[in-house]
């Protein structure tokens, strides 16, 4: 079950005895455990019926023995247990024994006014483990890893909404390419946005562009727009900015090939007769990413473009032997690039 799938769930009041959350966005899963805080207790029940325990220091038998507590005040109790390795193939580094056959017990049948947290920072279950095949029949097991370009949308803007605002589908597209798959990340940048814009605002394309903190993503996409635009003088000048913020020349390369190798895809489709929506589900990205690659691609020929990849190999390989001054070798590529530019 999907990260956005529970939330609507929760939304709709229909809400387990026992969730496991595991995966490496912790961002999800503490947004998760807020969301549903704020839906199973109120304020005044907060201090006394929510309880979080670390389970390197906490047995997990102790957290079952909460669990099955009446609450105090109210009519659930919410309980978040951290580290529970042992539902991974990982082993924690506990200070306590954990008795899971405690856990198993409890999850056979759980207390109707508790809800249970099981939160997993690892990136898979070990599905092998009973207890682990008992929580998947009787609790909620939900993936809080970085979502895909289908499910990222939709969060944002929910996200958007959440923070009284809207946003384009294209300013989504161009927050995700900058500032990755970091869900705080964009959860910070959304909020930066949203407060510019004001309640009821909207966060466009110029809006992202305005605001975004400097990345080395958006720093590289803006490079590559300057050398097909033939602004040779401003590409040189973002060049330096990203050496000036010792910004790794290897990394910049990367980010380079990776722009490239986006546009060679989005190029060759483009001449296959393929629309902007079926490109993005064979590669992966947003309709508008491939929108802004075409455009990028249209001075170079298909032949071209793969000349260009196989320099940037030659280059990397240069790079990481020592064979050529970093410095210089981006600078040369630049220039090259140009050369092709004027060329076509």
């Amino acid at each position: 079950m999907t990260i956005a799938d529970i939330h609507k769930q929760i939304e709709q009041g229909q809400i387990a005895p026992v969730y496991v959350l595991y995966g490496s966005q912790r961002f999800l899963m503490d947004d998760f455990i807020r969301k549903l805080s704020e839906r199973v207790l109120d304020e005044a029940s907060l201090d006394f019926n929510y309880e979080s325990f670390d389970l390197e220091e906490y047995a997990i038998q102790s957290v079952v023995e909460v669990a099955e507590t009446l609450p105090f005040i109210g009519e659930k109790r919410l309980i978040v247990a951290y580290g529970a390795h042992f539902l991974s193939g990982v082993k924690g580094k506990y200070k306590v024994e954990h008795d899971l056959e405690a856990l198993v017990r409890y999850v056979s049948q759980p207390a109707d006014y508790s809800i249970m947290v099981l939160v997993v920072p690892q990136e898979k279950l070990d599905e092998r483990k009973k207890v682990v095949k008992l929580l998947k029949t009787h609790g909620v097991v939900v993936q809080a890893n970085s979502l895909p370009v289908e499910q990222l949308v939709p969060w944002l803007k929910q996200r958007a909404s959440d923070l009284g605002v809207q946003i384009t589908d294209e300013a989504c597209a161009l927050l995700h390419q900058f500032a990755g798959d970091h869900m705080q990340m964009l959860a910070n940048e959304m909020s930066k946005m949203a407060n510019y814009v004001g309640s009821g605002g909207e966060i466009t394309e110029d809006t992202v562009h305005h605001l975004i903190a400097k990345t080395v993503e958006q720093d590289v996409f803006k490079l590559v727009d300057q050398v097909v635009q033939l602004r040779v003088d401003q590409a040189f000048s973002t060049l330096d900015e990203l050496l000036r913020r010792n910004e790794e020349p290897i990394k910049i390369l990367f980010l380079l090939a990776r722009q490239f190798r986006l546009i060679f895809r989005a190029k060759d489709l483009a001449e296959q007769g393929y629309s902007e929506r079926q490109m993005s589900q064979i590669i992966g990205v947003h309709p508008y990413v491939c929108k802004l690659a075409i455009r990028q691609g249209r001075r170079f020929s298909l032949e071209q473009l793969a000349e260009v990849l196989d320099q940037l190999a030659e280059l990397d390989y240069k790079l990481k032997t020592g064979l050529l001054d970093k410095r210089l070798a981006l600078e040369l590529f630049i220039l090259q690039l140009t050369q092709r530019q004027k060329a076509v």
